[in-house]
């Protein structure tokens, strides 16, 4: 594509004003993912561009513009790891499959010549699509690698998932992104009903703050991935030959097995941790108890139909059951106090449709006439 067709791919949405992320539409019709960055490496998106890789979206076109590169590619469909991990709604096998196939794609990166390092692998850059292929997106910070360097020049990467070495402590090397990998299977292992021993195990090893403590390639980490799932003959995703990238089985339908079904537990058993499992046998019975025991003169029914599927909605939105709060964006934001107004909208939402419903179930069980 030339350059200078730019007004030739209208904007038609917008997927993140702050960061200038927006969908755009090509001449041949179509939906490209158009990014405009004020911090860049372009000879990575070059290399992109003319080198495809499986699991990083096609780079179909970049060009700069003053001190901005604009850069187009391709638009995949699909979940987020952050929205994964913050509706809890991993699995121990579906966590194992997606790192698996996320250090696969981080090993072709290393395996270019020269390696090119990612530097900021998060939960909001993983994203898993409709058949359960996971994708490593946005390369703003990535570089290729320079031995010769003993310190990173350009201080980059997301705080919580930046190596040591990435505040200034040194180079960042491929093991800048093993600990990153490391800080993410943390934070998915931490996100399940029973965090497993043995995968924090490695993720402790990827996070170590000596690099050449951690493991020593994508490749080695896994392999720990791969020993891990085969305790419980938890299914690894296939390798394809040519690319040494994977496919994971998709979260949003994982086959059922016991862990799942455990997130239909009410709040309070799913973790099945004693005490709160004994704090909830005593706190559902007195909730149903302290309602029961409040007395109507008329219209008793539909009131203690109401207070009692109005708490349960509470409690479910406070603990997210089943990832309700999906169904409030504002709940998906990354700012606490719009978290906040999110959940207690939703309530409110739920509180006033479930007065209606009961209006409407009184009106009709009146008696005709």
């Amino acid at each position: 594509m030339d350059p200078m067709s730019a007004e030739s791919c209208p904007r038609i949405a917008v997927l993140n004003e702050s960061h200038h992320v927006y969908l755009v539409q090509d001449p041949s019709g179509s939906i490209l993912v158009e990014k405009v960055l004020s911090v860049f490496n372009i000879h990575v998106y070059q290399y992109l561009k003319d080198h495809p890789l499986t699991g990083i979206p096609r780079i179909v076109d970049c060009f700069q513009r003053e001190d901005r590169l604009i850069v187009r590619e391709e638009y995949i469909l699909g979940t987020s790891l952050d929205q994964l991990i913050q509706s809890r709604s991993l699995t121990l096998s579906g966590t194992l499959s997606i790192m698996h196939a996320l250090a696969g794609i981080v090993a072709l990166l290393h395996s270019q010549d020269p390696p090119i390092i990612h530097r900021d692998i998060k939960p909001s850059h993983v994203l898993i699509d409709g058949h359960g292929q996971v994708w490593l997106l946005d390369l703003n910070a990535a570089k290729s690698y320079d031995p010769s360097e003993s310190i990173d020049t350009v201080l980059l990467g997301t705080k919580g998932y930046a190596a040591p070495e990435q505040y200034g402590f040194g180079s960042s090397t491929p093991l800048t992104d093993i600990y990153a990998m490391g800080v993410l299977l943390n934070e998915m292992n931490d996100s399940l009903p029973r965090p497993d021993p043995a995968v924090k195990e490695i993720a402790d090893i990827a996070v170590r703050l000596d690099p050449q403590n951690r493991f020593r390639s994508a490749s080695a980490f896994q392999k720990a991935l791969e020993n891990a799932a085969k305790r419980f003959s938890a299914p690894t995703p296939s390798q394809n030959a040519g690319n040494r990238i994977v496919t994971a089985p998709s979260p949003v339908r994982p086959v059922k097995r016991s862990e799942d079904l455990k997130r239909f537990l009410p709040p309070g058993f799913r973790a099945a941790k004693p005490w709160k499992m004994a704090l909830s046998a005593v706190l559902y019975p007195l909730l149903f108890w302290m309602i029961g025991s409040l007395r109507f003169e008329q219209y008793a029914v539909p009131c203690y139909i109401f207070l009692i599927t109005s708490a349960l909605f509470i409690i479910a939105s406070a603990f997210n059951y089943l990832n309700v709060r999906r169904l409030m964006p504002l709940c998906k934001s990354r700012r606490k106090g719009l978290r906040i107004l999110g959940l207690i909208l939703m309530d409110l939402i739920f509180m006033m449709a479930d007065l209606a419903a009961c209006a409407l179930l009184l009106v009709f069980a009146q008696p005709a006439g």
